[in-house]
């Protein structure tokens, strides 16, 4: 599984849509959009 899967299946184990995601962990919602799209990858 390739990270941006793994943090796209934390956050829905969350209950948290993206934008509580980010704001709970204080990421920018953008960059975490492009985690999660593949667009960018995850640290």
């Amino acid at each position: 599984m390739e990270a941006r899967e793994e943090l796209k299946k934390l956050r829905e184990s969350t209950g948290m849509n993206r934008k509580e995601f980010c704001e709970y962990f204080e990421i920018p919602y953008m960059t975490e959009t492009d985690w999660e799209l593949g667009n960018r990858r995850v640290p």
